[in-house]
Parts: C-alpha cells; sequence; structure tokens
C-alpha cells in the first residue's frame, strides 16, 4: 500500500485511534527492525525456557508473563520460542507507547504534546531495551498503565472504572512485584471515589484474579519440574521465594550516604531517558506543573520517589546502576509531568504543522541517540558463547553451570531447543544439587566457572570456555584455543553498541582466552587490556585481570587492575584487600636499586603476607635470570625451607654452594635439610594473622606424610590457636576472659578448667617475681 493510500485509510478512524496506530505503529515498527533474533545476555534465557515449558522463573516468579508467553510461544508455534517471546516484548512495549499516549492525553489534553511525549518515552533507553528481548518489564508497563489510565479517567470525570483499576493492578502484581508502588495511589483513589464502605472493598476486591495468578507458582513447583527455584512448593519456601530473602544481603543501600548517592545515580539517568534537552523541558515542567496542576505534578513525583525508594530498599549494585528497567515505572510518573510542559510549549503555537515537528523534535533526537544502543539485529552472543559449549563438550558430560550469561542461555537451548540431549546441565543456584559419582576418568565432568573443590584428588584445568575436572595426576591441560575460538568474539575491540550484560560476557570470554594463554606472559597481557576496554564497567573483568597479571608475577599491573576494579566498585573486598596488600609490597621496595636486592625483598614481603608459592615463583624467576648470586640462590631455598619443599631446597643449597663452597650457613642449612629428608621426616611452617592481627607461625617436622596429611595437622594446630583464644584473648569481649573482664560485679565466676590453671599459673607466677608479674593489670590498660 502507497502513503497515500494508507493516510486516506487512517482518515476513517476516530482522531483518538488514528493517533494510536501511528505512535504504536511506529514504536512497533523500530522494535521490530531493532528486534533480536535469538536468546540474549541476562535472565531472558531463563524466562523462555520457564514460559516454553511451564516452569518456575526466578524470584517472584513472573507467572503473568510466564502464562501469556506460552500461550504467545503456543500462537506463534512457527517461530522459535526465543524470536517469538522477543517478538511478544516487542508488541507489549508497542502496546505500552499507545497506553502512555492515552494517559498523557487524558491528562495534559493535549494531543500532540500526548503523542510527542508517548513517542519520546518510546525511544527512551530504559523501554527500548525491554522491547527487543524477552523480559516482563514491556507486560508490566501495559498494566500499570492500564490501572493508571483509569485512575486519570476518574480524576477528570471522563469515564474511568475503579473496579477496572484494582483488575489491572493486581495482574500488574502478578507480572511483577515492583507494581506495588501503585497501591497507595489505589488507597486514595479507592477512598475519594469508592463510595460506600462495601463498594470500596467490592471494588478492591477485584485485584484477587490478578494475584491468585501466583497459586500457579506452588502448583508447579510441587510437580517438581526441572527448573524450580527454591522449591516453594511449601509456605516457608513459598515466603521465601516471593519475599526474595535470598537477594536481600545483596541491598546496596547501607546509610544516608547510600541513599544520596542513588538518587543522584538516578538524576544524572535523566538525560537518557528525556534528552538533554527534554530533560530541561522537564525541570520547566515541574515548576509549572506545582502552580497550575499540583495534583498530577505531585502523583507524578510520587511514581517517580516511590519507584526510587523500592530500589533503595532492595536493589543491588548491579540492579541501581546498570539496569534502570527497574525505574521504568518512576519514569512514566515523570513523563506525566513532562507532558505538562510540553503541552504548555505548544499551546500557543497555532501552525498545526509546527506544533506536529516541535513535539516530533525530541523523538527524533531520542531515537538517533539511543539506536546504537538499542539495536539487537545481529546479536547472537549469548547463542555463540553457549553453543560453542554445547558443541564442545564431550559425548555424556556433565556440565555444572552458574551465572545469568552462561546458565540461562544453556537452559534455553538444552531444554527448550533440545541441544545435544545427551548432555547433563546442572543448574548451579537454582535447584538442590542431588548426589552423585564424581568419576571424571569415566564421565566428563565440566565447569562454567572455578571453584576451589576440596578433594585434594581432583583438579580444573582450563579447557577452552570451560574448565574440566581432573585427576590431581592427569596430564590433560586442556586443548587448543583454536578450536574454541568464537569469530563474532574475536572482531570486537570496543564496547560499542554492546550493553552491560553483553561486555560482561565478552570479559569472560578474552578472560578464558588469558587463562588459556597464560605461559606467553606477553599475549595474555594484550587480551587482559583488550577485556578491560571492552568490560570497562565491571570490577569482577579487572579483578580477574589483577589475578592473572598476579600470577604472571607482572605486579604494578596487577595493582592497577586491582585498583579499577575497586573505584568501580569501592565495597568489594577482595578489590580492596589486594590493592592494601600490593600497595605496602611494594611500597617495601621503592628506592631498591639492584634488582636481585629487589626481588629477594619482594619475594620475603610477600612471603609474610601469605603468598609463599607466589614468593617461591619470584626467586625462582630471578634465580633463572641472575645465575652467579648466591644470594638469591641461598634465599630461595629458604623459602622452600619455610614452604615444606625439601628436595627443591637441598637442590637450591646445592647450586648456592657451587657459587660459594665455604659458606657457613648455607653448608649448616643443607646438612639440616639433609638430615629432614635423610631421617623421612617432612617440614612444615606456615604464617597467618591470629586474634585481629597479630602475626603468628607454626613450624614443625613430622614423618613423611601427603601434603594433605601435612595441611590437615597444620589446620588443627591453628584451629587449636583459635579454641585457645576464644578462651583468654583479653581483647575479644566474647571470649572468656574477655567476658570475665567485662563482669563489673563483684561475686564469685564460674570459670572453665582452663582458666583456672591459668590462673593458678598465674598466681605461681605473681608469687615468684614478687608480684612483678600482676594477672590484675588489666583495669590499668583501659
Amino acid at each position: 500500500m502507497d502513503v497515500s493510500g494508507l493516510v486516506n485509510n487512517l482518515g476513517r478512524y476516530p482522531r483518538e485511534h488514528r493517533d494510536d496506530i501511528l505512535t504504536g505503529g511506529l514504536a512497533l515498527v523500530v522494535y521490530m527492525f531493532t528486534l533480536a533474533p535469538s536468546v540474549t545476555t541476562g535472565d531472558s534465557g531463563e524466562l523462555i525456557t520457564a514460559a516454553a515449558r511451564l516452569e518456575l522463573a526466578h524470584p517472584t516468579g513472573y507467572p503473568l508473563y510466564i502464562l501469556l508467553g506460552k500461550l504467545f510461544v503456543s500462537v506463534f508455534f512457527f517461530l522459535s520460542p526465543d524470536l517469538a517471546l522477543n517478538a511478544f516484548s516487542a508488541i507489549c512495549a508497542a502496546l505500552a507507547v499507545v497506553l502512555v499516549r492515552r494517559l498523557l492525553y487524558v491528562l495534559a489534553g493535549d494531543r500532540y504534546a500526548a503523542a510527542g511525549a508517548a513517542l519520546l518515552f518510546a525511544f527512551s533507553g530504559s523501554l527500548w531495551s525491554q522491547a527487543t528481548s524477552a523480559r516482563v518489564y514491556a507486560l508490566n508497563c501495559v498494566l500499570v498503565l492500564l490501572a493508571l489510565i483509569e485512575l486519570a479517567r476518574l480524576y477528570r470525570e471522563n469515564g474511568g472504572s475503579l473496579s477496572r483499576a484494582w483488575l489491572f493492578f493486581g495482574l500488574a502484581m502478578a507480572d511483577h512485584t515492583v507494581s506495588i508502588v501503585l497501591l497507595p495511589l489505589m488507597f486514595v483513589a479507592t477512598w475519594v471515589w469508592g463510595g460506600s464502605l462495601s463498594a470500596r472493598l467490592k471494588a478492591a476486591a477485584w485485584c484477587v484474579p490478578g494475584l491468585a495468578i501466583y497459586l500457579y507458582i506452588p502448583l508447579t513447583a510441587s510437580l517438581e519440574p526441572y527448573q524450580n527455584w527454591g522449591d516453594p512448593s511449601t509456605l516457608s519456601n513459598l515466603y521465601h521465594y516471593l519475599a526474595r530473602t535470598d537477594y536481600w544481603s545483596r541491598s546496596f543501600v547501607h546509610g544516608a550516604r547510600d541513599v544520596w548517592t542513588v538518587a543522584l545515580h538516578y538524576v544524572e539517568l535523566l538525560p537518557g531517558e528525556f534528552t538533554w534537552p527534554g530533560t530541561a523541558l522537564l525541570a520547566v515542567a515541574l515548576v509549572v506543573g506545582v502552580v497550575r496542576q499540583p495534583l498530577i505534578t505531585l502523583v507524578g513525583l510520587y511514581l517517580f520517589a516511590s519507584n526510587m525508594a523500592l530500589m533503595m530498599a532492595h536493589g543491588s549494585r548491579s540492579d541501581i546502576f546498570h539496569w534502570p528497567r527497574y525505574m521504568l515505572t518512576g519514569w512514566m510518573g515523570l513523563f506525566m509531568v513532562f507532558s505538562l510542559g510540553l503541552a504548555q510549549v505548544l499551546k500557543p503555537i497555532r501552525n498545526r504543522a509546527a506544533a506536529v515537528g516541535l513535539a516530533l523534535a525530541l523523538p527524533a533526537l531520542a531515537l538517533a541517540l539511543n539506536f546504537a544502543q538499542g539495536d539487537r539485529s545481529g546479536l547472537n552472543l549469548a547463542r555463540d558463547f553457549n553453543m560453542k559449549i554445547l558443541n564442545m563438550v564431550e559425548k555424556g558430560a556433565t556440565v555444572f553451570a552458574e551465572g545469568d550469561n552462561v546458565l540461562f542461555p544453556l537452559i534455553y537451548l538444552h531444554h527448550v531447543e533440545g541441544i545435544r540431549p545427551d548432555v547433563t546441565l546442572v543448574l548451579q543456584g537454582v535447584n538442590e544439587l542431588s548426589s552423585m559419582v564424581i568419576d571424571p576418568d569415566n564421565r566428563p565432568i565440566y565447569f562454567t566457572h572455578h571453584h576451589n573443590l576440596g578433594a585434594p584428588e581432583l583438579k580444573l584445568v582450563p579447557d577452552g570456555l570451560l574448565y574440566r575436572l581432573v585427576r590431581r595426576d592427569s596430564d590433560f591441560t586442556g586443548r587448543p584455543w583454536t578450536k574454541w575460538s568464537i569469530p563474532e568474539f574475536e572482531r570486537i575491540d570496543g564496547p560499542g553498541r554492546l550493553r552491560y550484560l553483553d561486555r560482561n560476557l565478552v570479559g569472560d570470554y578474552l578472560f578464558m582466552k588469558a587463562v588459556n594463554h597464560e605461559k606467553d606472559v606477553t599475549q595474555t597481557a594484550s587480551i587482559l587490556d583488550r577485556a578491560m576496554s571492552i568490560d570497562f564497567d565491571n570490577s569482577k573483568t579487572f579483578l580477574n585481570a589483577g589475578l592473572l597479571f598476579e600470577r604472571g608475577l607482572r605486579f604494578k599491573e596487577a595493582l592497577k587492575a586491582f585498583f579499577s576494579a575497586r573505584e568501580i566498585d569501592p565495597r568489594d573486598e577482595l578489590a580492596r584487600g589486594k590493592v592494601k596488600l600490593w600497595r605496602d609490597v611494594l611500597a617495601g621496595v621503592q628506592g631498591v636499586s639492584r634488582p636481585q636486592h629487589r626481588a629477594s625483598r619482594l619475594a620475603a614481603a610477600m612471603y609474610d603476607r601469605g603468598m609463599g608459592r607466589l614468593a617461591v615463583r619470584v626467586l625462582e624467576q630471578a634465580s633463572g635470570a641472575f645465575k652467579r648470586s648466591f644470594r638469591l640462590k641461598y634465599n630461595l631455598a629458604a623459602l622452600y625451607i619455610a614452604t615444606g619443599d625439601m628436595a627443591s631446597a637441598r637442590d637450591a643449597l646445592e647450586a648456592a654452594l657451587v657459587l660459594r663452597p665455604n659458606d657457613a650457613a648455607a653448608r649448616r642449612d643443607l646438612d639440616h635439610v639433609l638430615n629432614i629428608l635423610g631421617s623421612g621426616l617432612a617440614w612444615l611452617r606456615q604464617n597467618r594473622d591470629l586474634y585481629d592481627g597479630i602475626p603468628s607461625r607454626i613450624e614443625f617436622a613430622v614423618p613423611k606424610a601427603g601434603k594433605d596429611r601435612m595441611d590437615k595437622l597444620a589446620e588443627a594446630a591453628w584451629r587449636e590457636f583459635r579454641r585457645v583464644g576464644s578462651v583468654v584473648n583479653a581483647f575479644d569481649p566474647r571470649s572468656e576472659v574477655g567476658r570475665i573482664n567485662a563482669d563489673t560485679s563483684k561475686g564469685q565466676v564460674t570459670v572453665s578448667d582452663d582458666v583456672a590453671k591459668l590462673l593458678r599459673k598465674s598466681l605461681a607466677l605473681w608469687a615468684g617475681t614478687e608480684h612483678a608479674f600482676d594477672p590484675t593489670v588489666w583495669p590499668l590498660k583501659g
């Protein structure tokens, strides 16, 4: 159909419907043009799986989305489920644009202002990001807007229904509990327009059908589906599931300073939602609205503030600082205010073309500015990455998977598309793990992330994008990276149009590439530099880079990476600890000009801070570079002795004595080492801090046993130290002595045998030193 024919056909519709078709249609065309072609990064994979198989999504479940998604996948059976649900998001988002136009027209009374503001909303960063892949937020916008339209019509006395508002509220809650911010408005509206008490209760009861959809969760869980988050089939588990208690510990806001940080962050996001000129107009609209439309302005500000408060109450750092989609209800509140300001700007303009052009100027600007980030077309990162994993694992393998970017797409590809049915996919962090026989010789086992296994007979070896579980004595070193390489990832040289989770996945890919090339220090550094430049705002990528730099003995680069990780996330304990550690270590070698002396001092500082193996590698490298240095070989032998490697200590001391045959200290130490080796004894020395920072060391020689036995003996010694501290550490108010010191009563105190023995020995020392040793000196230390 040509353009003139389209215009003529549109002319047959009422003006309001024409505006709906034009705004919603334009948004839908853009969304479909930029639609993701497949499963994407983040949680879309498990949402698609839950909808396609009628299983459970992550808390709080989104049961309405799951049921409607299943219906949509069934109706559009000729599309792959991932593409179908991506399109479902596009349709919902376009419908949200139509509804926001209707809401703003009811409130502002200007069709051009309503259409212009609606299209600006369509091309805002938040809504567009949810319109092109399988997410629950576009549907939530539709339901929240339907409720708001009913309230707006009641306010304007234009045929709104309180019962319908409560119905849409209940449905919105069944899609996403962020809709709870509407509840105070619902109560106020019911009080004002509800009539009698019985009429108010009848209206409010219309939320029950929507809320009843949550019965889907325990009913589905009782059927023990494959994807069964927390098994909410019992009342207790259902409470934890709906309340998201597992997420509470991740909350970012801990005090007033954090509240200010979050509020400032959301204000700084306004240009991404309204453009800079639109943000200026919003500021003017707030002032004008307070004077001319105070109630609408107040409601709009309430939606923004309450949505922001909800995020402060439970949102994690990533929720708040990387995903503005959680603020869509708040943005809609501000668009209510914005439409009032735009209507005032357009009011004096009599020329229709000029008014339309001005109304569409900001949406056109937003379309141009946000297109790169909004465009998901041709982006197959999640599918390519996880298809590579499924294609590369051996027949009958078990894959332990975790993480939004790996586990969720794997769930979809494996369980919905049926790729590699011979593979067992274990959902770490989703279902409870059942017991299984670990036999890596006969059944290949892979992990998507590295773990400390706690099984000394096993180890994880990097194998491309995975870690393979093998026996400790296995000579498996992983397959060549060329077999794992993914062309689309190799072509990425900057962040470009990649969103946060896309960049994270590229960072993970490059980190695993660096791990596989770790023996080539120069190439590893180049790969890590590229990862950090692409995934520039992810502290995990910088931490991983720092750890690899550390293992490669590139300590300045490690400190720089750890410092960047701390700058990105100042609360990251590992980053903070690493920055302090390496600043202290490197400060100790400043001003030391001779590289041999610098290496020795560096190794000593590292050993003192519990990095014995790394300290050994430093001296091994330095000793290899300076083959004529007696001091380096002697110091290396001392480190070998300290870490219990007597055979290597013997070799190092013999090499040192070749350079200086008459050195008495080296000869004495060699005799000591040979005595231990000859007597069948093993030597161990370990340093740790006890009782909040007291440096301590244990040393012992025992009949030769495996390293595991030595480690168990050492741990038993440290455990005994801690047990003694729990009794006599006066600096710990929880210890027995600490509690006695805090007791201000003058009555008798019952003490343990340990304390009784200590007191008897203290009294003997008090008498034997003629009171020079006084066990009651603690009050004088206060």
